[in-house]
C-alpha cells in the first residue's frame, strides 16, 4: 500500500527504480504487486513489468499479461462485484470530485500538482469507505447505495460548483484523463503509453477483452490525438505524446488494418490536425451551420481536446464571435445539447486565452441571447454568461442581462443561479466567497438588498 503515491514516470518511478542494479526488486515481488487490491499499487507494479519485458522468462510474460489485462478491464469499467473493483469505482469518482474541489480553495496548484492532489486525497478517503463496505453482509450493493446516495451527487455538485466559479475546463495530461474517467483515466493512458515497441508482444497475450478495451481506446486517440498536454519539465507524463504516438503506431500494424479502414484513420487524424491550421478552422467554422447535430458534436469535443492541448489557434473563434451575422448562423445552426457544448468549448478557451477572453466573452455570450425566441435556449445561454462572468471577473454581463427587455422571460433562471451560488457561501473557503458575493446581488431579481 505504501507503493502507492509515486511518481508515474522518470528517475523516481517504481519502474525505473526497479530496473537500477544497486536496488534489487525481483519479478515475483512486482507480480504480487500488479495484482494488488489496490489500484495505484497494481498500476506501479504493472508498469514496472512493461519496463523489464525483455527480460521476463515466458511464464512471467503470461503472468504479467493476465494482470496487465485485469488491470485494463478494471480501468475501463466499474465492475462492484469484486473488492478490486468497488475500490477502483470509489477512488475514480473521488479523484472526480477533488479535482474539481481543489481549484476552488486556491491559490492555484497547476494543473499536474491539482490532479496529484486529488488522487493522493482520493486514495485516503476511499480506503476508509471501502473499509466500511467491505465490513457489510453485502458489499456490492451496500457500495451501489454509497455511491448513488453519497459519492455520485458529491461528484455531479463539485463539478456544478467547479464550472460556476471558474468556468471551464484545463488539462496537462494527467489532469484531462482524471477528468475524463469515463476513456480509462490517467493510470490507464499511462500505461498503454508505456508500451511503446513491445505492444506487439504484449498485446498477443493479453485477454479477448483487454484487446477489445485497447482497441476501443486507440480509436478514440486515432479521432482526438493524445488527450492533454504533457508539460515540460513536469515528473508527470512528461514524454507521453512522443511514447503514446509510438505505441499507437504499433496498434495500427498489429491489428493490420485493410486499406480502407487505414484511409478512414488518416482522414479522421487529418481532420484533428486540421485544427492547429487557423484557415482550415475558419472554414469549418464557416461551414458549421450544414453539419448534422451528430457532426457537430465530434467537432466541437475535437476542439475541446485540442484546446486542452493547447493546440488550436483562438483568433478564428474570436473572430467569428466578434462577427454578429456569422456567429447569428453559427449559433442557430445548433439543437440544446450541441449549444451547451458549444458554450463548454467557450469557458475551456476563456481559461487559457489570456485577458482579451477572459473580460471579452461574458458580453459576447449576452448577445447570444437574441439568437433565440424560445427559453430553454436562453436559459442554457444565461448559465454561460453567468459562468464566464465570475471566472472572468465581469459581473457587468449580468447587469447587461438586467437591461434587456426579455429579462422578465429569465427570472426563474436568475434564482436558479442565485440558489446555486448561495449554496456555496458556508462551502468554499472565505476569500472565493469574497470574490463570489457582489455576483450574489446581481442575480436577486427584484434587485432587494442582500445581506452579506
Amino acid at each position: 500500500n505504501h507503493l502507492g503515491h509515486l511518481p508515474l514516470v522518470d528517475d523516481l518511478s517504481l519502474s525505473n527504480v526497479a530496473q537500477r542494479s544497486e536496488i534489487h526488486i525481483s519479478t515475483e515481488e512486482l507480480l504480487t504487486l500488479a495484482a494488488h487490491d489496490n489500484y495505484l499499487s497494481a498500476y506501479h507494479g504493472c508498469v514496472a513489468l512493461v519496463a523489464r519485458w525483455d527480460k521476463l522468462d515466458q511464464s512471467q510474460q503470461k503472468q504479467t499479461a493476465e494482470h496487465l489485462s485485469d488491470f485494463i478491464c478494471l480501468s475501463r469499467n466499474s465492475d462492484l462485484s469484486t473488492r478490486r473493483g468497488r475500490f477502483w469505482t470509489c477512488l475514480n469518482r473521488l479523484a472526480n470530485h477533488f479535482l474539481a474541489w481543489i481549484p476552488l480553495y486556491g491559490p492555484e496548484l497547476g494543473d499536474d500538482n491539482s490532479a496529484s492532489l486529488a488522487w493522493w486525497m482520493a486514495e485516503r478517503l476511499a480506503k476508509v469507505v471501502c473499509e466500511d463496505v467491505e465490513r457489510k453482509q453485502k458489499p456490492q450493493s451496500n457500495m451501489q447505495f454509497v455511491l448513488e446516495r453519497s459519492i455520485d451527487p458529491l461528484v455531479h455538485y463539485s463539478f456544478q460548483m467547479n464550472q460556476l466559479i471558474r468556468g471551464g475546463a484545463t488539462g496537462s495530461v494527467f489532469h484531462a484523463n482524471t477528468s475524463m474517467m469515463q476513456h480509462g483515466g490517467p493510470f490507464f493512458s499511462a500505461l498503454i503509453a508505456c508500451f511503446k515497441l513491445e505492444f506487439g508482444a504484449i498485446y498477443s497475450l493479453l485477454s479477448e477483452q483487454a484487446r477489445m478495451e485497447i482497441d476501443k481506446w486507440m480509436f478514440v486517440n486515432v479521432l482526438h490525438r493524445s488527450v492533454g498536454v504533457a508539460q515540460k519539465g513536469s515528473l508527470l507524463f512528461g514524454s507521453y505524446e512522443a511514447d503514446v504516438q509510438t505505441t499507437i503506431d504499433q496498434w495500427v500494424k498489429q491489428i493490420d488494418v485493410n486499406d480502407e479502414a487505414h484511409a478512414v484513420m488518416l482522414k479522421l487524424s487529418a481532420d484533428c490536425a486540421s485544427l492547429t491550421d487557423s484557415n482550415a478552422l475558419i472554414d469549418l467554422l464557416s461551414a458549421f451551420n450544414s453539419l448534422g447535430a451528430d457532426d457537430q458534436a465530434i467537432w466541437i469535443n475535437r476542439m475541446k481536446v485540442s484546446v486542452w492541448r493547447d493546440a488550436m489557434p483562438l483568433d478564428p473563434m474570436l473572430s467569428l464571435l466578434r462577427d454578429p451575422i456569422r456567429s447569428r448562423v453559427f449559433v442557430q445552426s445548433m439543437k440544446r445539447e450541441q449549444l451547451s457544448m458549444a458554450i463548454e468549448l467557450l469557458l475551456s478557451i476563456q481559461q487559457c486565452g489570456g485577458d482579451v477572453w477572459k473580460y471579452e466573452l461574458p458580453h459576447r455570450l449576452v448577445g447570444w441571447l437574441d439568437y433565440f425566441d424560445t427559453l430553454d435556449e436562453k436559459i442554457i445561454i444565461f448559465n454561460g454568461v453567468v459562468c464566464s462572468s465570475i471566472a472572468g471577473e465581469s459581473p457587468s454581463a449580468i447587469d447587461e442581462v438586467r437591461q434587456r427587455e426579455d429579462c422578465f422571460q429569465l427570472k426563474d433562471a436568475f434564482t436558479f443561479q442565485r440558489d446555486r451560488l448561495e449554496s456555496a457561501r458556508t462551502i468554499v473557503p472565505r476569500w472565493t466567497w469574497s470574490r463570489l458575493r457582489v455576483y450574489l446581488e446581481r442575480l436577486r431579481f427584484d434587485r432587494k438588498e442582500v445581506s452579506l
